[in-house]
């Protein structure tokens, strides 16, 4: 387990207990400032083509996503940002701002992976996940995502770090997702 995870771990018993993962909640119930980005103002002008952005201001941590994006995609947005504040990332006088691209898995900024891995598994933790999974009839990709509150994508990713599927095989009916056996 990486520092990231552990981190994300620690945060989830703390703070959220729960799942769905509110990580709005989280966050500001870590002290942080969280605001949508407004797609109509001159700060969405600024910020082209942003998911979201962790900064330091005056001693306040704030997040910020955009509010144009996909629900699922804003909470993940918003976890990825507070793993920046609470990763140690986010500098005074420094921005990070993220563009759809940083949350790749191919992403090769070290920042960008950790946060990527601290949201992961905030949103999905990977006990949780496993015993969803291997202990219930829940085997469908779409069931399990809805239950976290995530992407079908990102539940694929993090079934196949955690090996439980091993490849994905399309017929008539649409996509299917195998698992290990064993």
């Amino acid at each position: 387990m990486n520092v990231a995870q552990k981190l994300a771990r620690d945060v989830y018993s703390q703070y959220a207990g729960s799942l769905p993962v509110d990580p709005i909640m989280v966050a500001r119930d870590m002290g942080c400032e969280v605001e949508p980005i407004d797609p109509f103002t001159s700060e969405f002008d600024r910020e082209p083509n942003c998911s979201g952005m962790a900064y330091l201001d005056r001693g306040v941590k704030y997040i910020k996503y955009s509010a144009s994006e996909s629900p699922l995609r804003q909470r993940f947005t918003v976890a990825h940002e507070l793993g920046h504040h609470l990763l140690g990332h986010v500098k005074k006088g420094m921005k990070f701002r993220d563009t759809p691209n940083e949350f790749r898995a191919s992403v090769s900024s070290r920042e960008e992976r950790e946060a990527n891995v601290f949201a992961a598994e905030l949103l999905m933790p990977s006990e949780l996940v496993m015993s969803a999974y291997l202990n219930s009839s829940i085997r469908d990709v779409e069931k399990l995502a809805s239950a976290f509150g995530v992407s079908k994508v990102a539940m694929r990713i993090k079934l196949q770090e955690l090996d439980l599927i091993t490849s994905i095989s399309i017929d008539r009916s649409g996509v299917r997702y195998p698992y290990n056996a064993g």
